[in-house]
């Protein structure tokens, strides 16, 4: 699907091609459940786990829709594909662990890897953000205003999440 693809700075494909059509599926397919993933925030909630909600995860996912929605609405496909696709399987992971916390005390022995989780995540943030100010030193079709968006975004959700890795390694 992505043979012709560049990862670096990929224009925006507005035709009506196979390949822009199936990027912008997929693009749209990664990115459709992320507003519905806060869902577990009221599940956490309802089952007195409000040590699991933080503000980072409110945030994330109050955010998500509004963030989100303009580009696959204005620019689906292309170089956006990294931030929703390509970095996908970490955030499938983090909500693995949600899911089975939540389930008791009895699935700790499956949680050991929960404290790479948030590394895991800066290092996403990392990722994203370097990715997405490549095009401000480049010349790259890329609008510069969804790249200046995206990055003060993971700008704030790094910051964030360095913050969230702060205090718990003081639980620690």
């Amino acid at each position: 699907l992505l043979s012709n693809y560049s990862y670096l700075c990929q224009p925006v494909d507005y035709s009506q091609s196979e390949l822009g059509m199936k990027v912008q599926f997929c693009t749209k397919f990664a990115s459709d459940p992320a507003p519905f993933l806060g869902v577990q925030i009221v599940f956490f909630t309802l089952n007195k786990k409000q040590e699991q909600v933080t503000f980072l995860h409110v945030y994330h996912h109050g955010t998500t829709l509004f963030n989100w929605w303009p580009g696959i609405k204005y620019v689906p496909g292309n170089k956006a594909t990294f931030f929703g696709g390509d970095v996908e399987p970490l955030h499938t992971h983090l909500h693995v662990h949600y899911i089975l916390a939540s389930l008791g005390p009895q699935m700790q022995c499956y949680l050991s890897w929960k404290h790479y989780l948030p590394i895991m995540r800066v290092c996403q943030f990392v990722a994203i953000a370097t990715h997405s100010s490549y095009s401000f030193f480049t010349e790259s079709p890329f609008p510069d205003s969804f790249n200046t968006a995206v990055f003060l975004y993971i700008l704030r959700l790094g910051t964030l999440s360095l913050h969230y890795c702060q205090r718990m390694q003081k639980k620690l």
